[in-house]
């Protein structure tokens, strides 16, 4: 669909990170975005994800948003403090999908379903936040 499009995309296949390969998987991410064509905007798979994006950004110098846009998943508080760029993020509605699942297996422990109901979730919300170049103080002196 993205090519069909004029589009182009590049996966980058992360690690779990962790504090004995911190640098290691910085290093990588660094290479990925470096090849990358710029503008370029990016989905990252969490907001952790998109927390390194964004350190790794500030890191080379690259301009957020001018050069690299950058959109987390999971609309996660906490993320929101951890990065001097403001990150967007789309919220996936984890409680209210997990609500409809328990409504929906109570009911089938007491009606067991004839055939597979597909069950549709519309929680789906973007939390668009301000972006500031990463060479912009936030707090003024």
């Amino acid at each position: 669909m993205i090519q069909q499009e004029g589009y182009s995309a590049s996966v980058y296949q992360g690690n779990d990170t962790n504090a004995t390969t911190w640098h290691y998987d910085m290093n990588r991410l660094a290479d990925w975005i470096q090849r990358l064509p710029t503008p370029v905007g990016i989905v990252a798979v969490t907001d952790s994800r998109a927390r390194h994006l964004l350190q790794v950004c500030e890191h080379l110098n690259i301009l957020v948003p001018d050069q690299v846009s950058v959109i987390g998943i999971d609309n996660e508080e906490l993320a929101r403090y951890l990065t001097r760029v403001s990150l967007s993020s789309v919220g996936q509605g984890c409680k209210e999908m997990g609500y409809r699942a328990a409504k929906l297996l109570h009911k089938m422990l007491d009606h067991p379903p004839t055939q597979a109901e597909p069950l549709h979730c519309h929680v789906f919300w973007c939390h668009r936040r301000r972006c500031l170049p990463a060479r912009v103080p936030i707090f003024s002196p």
